[in-house]
């Protein structure tokens, strides 16, 4: 950021997104700033700060919680409303983020936008089937789109305003990772979500991170569980096909295979957690259907 020609401020996001697109040069959204501050781009000609556009709230609207694009990652670990969602896994992620004077300065979205390949926030909100307000153009209205919509790369860019998310009736979660400290970008994480229903699990979301470039949903797991009796038997059934949802790569930290194994690992212990959490009796003898 040395390299700055000018620091503009914009007092709504329509002007926002169009100061970022007209300006000419090179730009960048700015937040709390860490994320451009680490990069430190050489080649960055100006910033729009968007500390003026009130996106710094987190409102519950009934079931639903609104976390605003600019809510730093500390008011997500200090606030009452998140504290009390999803059996707190979103605080639980967003302590393990960061030491806490990089919390207070860093925002939600831009943790979001640095696409960390460990990034357990990112995790949790897609296991909560977060979507996420965005402006496009301009001319247009912000839409509501799913989370992982809103944060695929565009030729043009988009300005992300706000989150939204709930936690389904009875749902219990749970989040394991291993790293080599607390606050170790995570080797590899397992976020788990999951409703009791008659003995059987339901609305099953699973989640991993560190394991692919960028955290992602386990669709293919999810599908192995959904309706099964919970136990052993059906959660090998989810970690025989974790190897397609994934794709686990190399590199120094750890090899492709190892994170596979410490994947279904951790997508065990996530699953009996979260279902004996919630009062559900794990057999390690259950049918598989």
């Amino acid at each position: 950021m040395r390299t700055l020609r000018e620091y503009l401020w914009a007092s709504t996001p329509l002007e926002a997104l169009r100061l970022l697109r007209e300006r000419g040069g090179r730009g960048a959204f700015l937040g709390g700033g860490t994320s451009l501050a680490e990069r430190d781009d050489p080649r960055l000609d100006f910033v729009v700060d968007l500390g003026r556009l009130g996106l710094d709230r987190i409102e519950r609207r009934g079931t639903t919680l609104r976390i605003g694009a600019t809510v730093s990652l500390q008011q997500l670990v200090d606030g009452p409303e998140v504290a009390g969602l999803a059996g707190g896994v979103l605080a639980q992620a967003a302590a393990r983020t960061r030491f806490e004077p990089g919390r207070r300065q860093a925002t939600v979205a831009g943790r979001l936008v640095e696409n960390a390949a460990g990034d357990l926030l990112r995790a949790c909100l897609l296991v909560l089937d977060t979507r996420a307000r965005i402006l496009t153009a301009p001319e247009s209205e912000p839409e509501w789109v799913g989370l992982e919509a809103a944060l695929v790369p565009r030729a043009e860019p988009a300005l992300l305003l706000e989150l939204e998310t709930a936690a389904p009736t009875g749902a219990a979660f749970a989040l394991e990772s291993l790293g080599l400290t607390a606050l170790d970008v995570p080797i590899v994480a397992v976020v788990v979500s999951v409703t009791p229903e008659s003995g059987r699990m339901t609305r099953v979301r699973v989640a991993t991170s560190g394991a692919t470039p960028e955290p992602r949903r386990a669709r293919l797991s999810e599908s192995a569980l959904e309706g099964r009796v919970a136990g052993g038997a059906s959660c090998e059934a989810a970690q025989a096909v974790l190897s397609d949802d994934l794709e686990p790569r190399d590199d120094h930290r750890a090899s492709a295979e190892y994170r596979l194994h410490v994947a279904r690992v951790l997508l065990a212990r996530a699953l009996r957690r979260a279902w004996t959490s919630a009062g559900g009796e794990w057999s390690d003898r259950a049918l598989a259907s």
